[in-house]
């Protein structure tokens, strides 16, 4: 929140200077984000002056909750594209499916930036791009598994994050893999756990008995049920809930570890190289000077929670 307050303001600071410049390496992306903000910042200035380090700080926060709050109310046109698309008996299987998949999407994204600002190239070197990929001038990423594997390489294999078995999750719901998905999640055990379970019953046209699909099922019976199916069976339990769970933990430590990368700076600068990449612990010094960062910037967190959150996310060897 910080850093895009911190950010914002360094546009606001180039916005006149940008608007007859036409070099493009000196223009700035002003989203519609920032461009609400402008506008709300300048009615509040009217009537609300601020001194204080800490008002600076509250005043930020209210600008950007009113400006979330606005763009938000447009997500819900998107809303209506499932109903009108799918129609009305299953579109709340669909819906949460959608959501479900799109959160999954927004994970791999911030791995992604995560990576990037750890100095992992993410883009393949242009001598590994095809032929296609260059003459169109696409910009290709690496195998998601290759960005893991380098991520977890810049920082020693260190971080408690689970990258690997989140990564197959992702892949069985971003393709529709739903019997995958729920193997994966039980440890690829047929005793699939109750929240795995959708109790969906197929009625077989050959001998007429039901299959519960919940139920161990042979190899050649899984092959004779059809994706929707799967769909219908998976969508009947509280799996695909469970999953949204798991990744946006991993989208909180995620967050987590970027807000201290992003404050590691200034006397803090060698704060998340020692603690992350080098596994070495916080010290007293680093308590010291995150409390004066803490005062400074108006945060209102304990530093001694701060840090334990962060401990939690690091092996100790």
């Amino acid at each position: 929140m910080f850093r895009r307050i911190k950010t914002f303001k360094k546009k606001i600071k180039l916005f006149i200077k940008i608007l007859n410049i036409e070099d493009y390496d000196q223009a700035v992306v002003l989203t519609d984000y920032d461009l609400y903000a402008l506008k709300i910042r300048n009615i509040l200035q009217k009537y609300w002056v601020v001194n204080d380090v800490s008002g600076q700080s509250q005043f930020g926060d209210i600008v950007n909750e009113l400006v979330s709050s606005l763009l938000s109310s447009k997500s819900k046109q998107e809303i209506s594209y499932i109903n009108e698309t799918v129609g009305n008996q299953l579109k709340h299987l669909y819906w949460e499916y959608t959501q479900v998949a799109g959160y999954v999407a927004l994970w791999e994204l911030k791995i992604k930036m995560f990576a990037e600002n750890l100095g992992v190239e993410t883009r393949k070197a242009f001598d590994d791009r095809s032929k296609k990929q260059k003459n169109t001038k696409m910009l290709p990423f690496k195998d998601f598994s290759v960005i893991i594997k380098e991520l977890n390489e810049r920082t020693n294999y260190n971080l408690e994050l689970d990258l690997n078995n989140l990564k197959q999750l992702r892949d069985a719901v971003i393709h529709g893999n739903l019997d995958q998905l729920r193997l994966l999640y039980n440890s690829c055990s047929e005793k699939f756990s109750e929240i795995s379970k959708g109790n969906l019953h197929v009625l077989s046209i050959k001998n007429g008995k039901t299959k519960n699909l919940s139920d161990p099922i042979s190899l050649e019976e899984k092959e004779a049920i059809n994706s929707f199916t799967w769909f219908l069976e998976v969508g009947n339990s509280k799996l695909l809930n469970e999953i949204w769970h798991l990744f946006a933990q991993s989208v909180g430590k995620i967050h987590l570890l970027e807000n201290f990368l992003s404050s590691s700076f200034n006397e803090r600068s060698d704060a998340f190289t020692r603690v992350v990449i080098n596994s070495d612990g916080f010290t007293e010094a680093d308590k010291e000077k995150f409390e004066k960062y803490f005062v400074e910037f108006g945060i209102k967190l304990s530093v001694d929670d701060y840090f334990s959150d962060i401990n939690k996310l690091i092996k100790r060897r």
